[in-house]
Parts: structure tokens; C-alpha cells; sequence
């Protein structure tokens, strides 16, 4: 997979709060099977990517976003996460979307990361060891360590 990251602003807010999209053009090259974060609420047909990885790279510091919300009765919904097929060739857009009210980020420059996993059969425990071991895979400081093909988005916040 490679992709590129960008803004989209939205028109009307979510849920009457701020929010700012993330659009995760995909290129896929190969049939792959990943997993990733989505956040469906069936009850307003919500679907949309979660898990953003913000890296500031002034104090590298690292902030994990996942997107939560409340249904109508005040209990919280989270994302999940989902395994996803692609085929050789496809083309997506995934969206995540961000409400400005959800988290804070600190003045500095920042390199934002989408979360996926695609499983590897093919890198050698000696290779993943070196990046950092299996907890590259996971939704942490240490997925960074994974060499991605995606241009990530940067963003300056002052």
C-alpha cells in the first residue's frame, strides 16, 4: 500500500462541535488483508477511519488519537477495529475525522500517521527486533518505527 495524507475542511459541523477531516488517499498494489480502526454508528450511518498517530517533531512526543463519541442516551461509542480486504489496483479514500475538542495539541510541528496493520510473514524476527520489536505492530510510539510508504501529513500549531 502507499497513500498521502490531507486536510479537508468540513462544512457543517459534527454533532455541533468543530471537527476537521483527514482524507487517506490509498493505492493499493497487492491483494492484502489489514486491520485498522473504523468508527461505525449504525443509528446516523457513521463510517469512518479512527486511529491517528500526531508526532511532534519540535519535542518528539507522540499523541495516539482514536475517535469515541455518545449515541442519543449518553453512553460512549468507540471505534473498532476491523479487517479489511483490498484487491490488487483498488483505490480508496479513507476519512477520519477529528473533532477540535477531543484533545490538545501543544505548540510545535507535527508529522501525522495513520494506524494500520498489514501482518508480514515475510520480515525476519531479526529485522523486527531491530525497529523496535512486535510492538512496531501495534497502535503506539512504536509503530513510527515502521519504514511506511505513505507521505504523512504535516501540520504546524501555534
Amino acid at each position: 500500500m502507499s497513500g498521502e495524507l490531507n486536510f479537508e475542511f468540513l462544512e457543517n459541523g459534527f454533532f455541533d462541535k468543530e471537527t476537521l477531516a483527514i482524507v487517506f488517499d490509498v493505492d493499493i498494489h497487492t491483494n492484502v488483508d489489514i486491520d485498522a480502526y473504523k468508527y461505525i454508528w449504525f443509528e446516523d450511518t457513521l463510517d469512518f477511519y479512527s486511529a491517528l498517530i500526531f508526532h511532534n517533531l519540535n519535542n518528539d512526543t507522540t499523541i495516539l488519537h482514536r475517535f469515541s463519541g455518545y449515541d442519543i442516551y449518553g453512553n460512549i461509542v468507540n471505534d473498532q477495529l476491523r479487517k479489511l480486504s483490498f484487491e490488487e489496483n483498488e483505490q480508496a479514500r479513507w476519512q477520519y475525522l477529528i473533532q477540535t475538542n477531543q484533545f490538545y495539541l501543544s505548540t510545535g510541528q507535527y508529522k501525522i500517521v495513520p494506524y494500520f496493520f498489514i501482518k508480514h510473514d515475510f520480515i525476519s524476527q531479526g529485522m523486527i527486533d531491530k525497529m523496535g520489536g512486535d510492538q512496531i505492530f501495534s497502535f503506539s510510539n512504536e509503530y513510527l518505527m515502521v519504514p511506511p510508504d505513505i507521505t504523512p501529513l504535516s501540520v504546524f500549531i501555534d
